[in-house]
């Protein structure tokens, strides 16, 4: 534990370190994200009229996302095979970085298919045994 607190503060520490070309890079991908954040918190507040999509168009641009991503993890989750099958050292190297894309791909798929949810607050309804049925309601 002691390791992986350095390590953390290692990276916090380089975190900060960097040109001026760094920082503008760091701050364009900030707004980028807030921009995003707000236009989902919109989404979240008014529905899917914000976009002005119909359920179709909205329903296929987070699913294809979902998929795209899926198969992304899937492709860095196989790059771990070879290395550890042939016991290869020097593939272990590129093998993390497979690991870490394979980690932020899902990531990414989760919030895409909340997104695509319309209202994330009422998720726990999918879960069996906890969530209220709604069918045949729902038909």
């Amino acid at each position: 534990m002691k390791d992986y607190l350095t390590f953390l503060f290692r990276v916090w520490r380089l975190s900060w370190q960097g040109s001026w070309k760094f920082y503008a890079w760091m701050t364009l991908l900030s707004v980028v994200s807030l921009v995003g954040l707000n236009a989902y918190a919109h989404q979240f507040v008014e529905g899917l009229q914000t976009s002005n999509m119909t359920n179709q168009v909205s329903w296929g641009a987070y699913i294809a996302n979902f998929t795209f991503l899926v198969g992304l993890a899937a492709g860095g989750v196989m790059m771990v095979i070879p290395a550890y099958l042939y016991h290869d050292e020097e593939m272990h190297d590129i093998v993390i970085i497979g690991e870490a894309v394979a980690i932020a791909a899902i990531l990414m798929s989760t919030r895409s298919v909340v997104v695509d949810l319309g209202r994330p607050d009422r998720f726990w309804h999918l879960i069996p045994g906890i969530g209220r049925r709604n069918w045949p309601i729902s038909m």
